[in-house]
């Protein structure tokens, strides 16, 4: 894991000291899409295709949560709204600060007025109908926390994976599955880490 988290150090530390800031932060997303399309690589083709597996990652600013890249790039249903640490399995990983696994089967296709509570009419996970509109097709998500690199270590992104199937179709369909994937998912999103604070940095020069 120091090999792996250092050897990107050193990659991502080259094009911020000689390339224009530009430059320099879309090097950092296209290192991402990389990071990103590996890790969805790792599940069986098959399964990927039938489930329709994507993943994503946002970054923090404040109490909003942005997409900051995707892959597949144009399969992405949460890049064209805005959410915050309040709402969704994204927020709720951000609140809990670890992984979340979602379930949302027993919703999948139904009116957003399925999600509200009968006495309270508030929505599960917080989300607004227009966030509802552009997830309704999903049947599970994961939302890791990515957290900052250093002694005082803060939340400053989110790993998302979603699926249109169950978590039991991908995540929980073998002995261990879940297990090995959220392991590699620990090691890399240390990387992701990495490269969001370079980003970070860089915006605030």
């Amino acid at each position: 894991m120091f090999f792996v988290t250092g050897g990107f150090s050193l990659l991502i530390a080259i094009p911020q000291t000689f390339a224009p800031r530009l430059i320099r932060s879309r090097f950092g997303d296209e290192i991402t899409r990389i990071i990103l399309q590996d890790l969805l690589e790792s599940v069986d083709p098959e399964i990927r295709r039938k489930i329709n597996l994507r993943c994503n990652v946002m970054v923090r600013d404040g109490s909003t949560l942005k997409m900051r890249a995707a892959y597949p790039e144009k399969t992405d249903p949460m890049g064209t709204i805005e959410w915050t640490t309040d709402q969704g399995c994204c927020g709720l990983a951000v609140r809990r600060q670890e992984p979340v696994v979602l379930n949302l089967i027993e919703f999948r296709g139904r009116p957003y007025e399925s999600l509200l509570d009968p006495e309270d009419e508030l929505p599960k996970w917080g989300i607004t109908r227009d966030q509802w509109e552009h997830t309704r097709d999903l049947g599970s998500i994961v939302s890791i926390p990515i957290f900052s690199i250093g002694p005082s270590s803060a939340i400053i992104g989110v790993l998302n994976f979603d699926a249109t199937g169950s978590k039991e179709e991908w995540l929980e369909c073998e002995p261990y599955t879940k297990e090995q994937f959220l392991k590699r998912t620990m090691i890399v999103r240390r990387v992701l880490g990495l490269i969001l604070m370079v980003q970070t940095n860089m915006n605030a020069l």
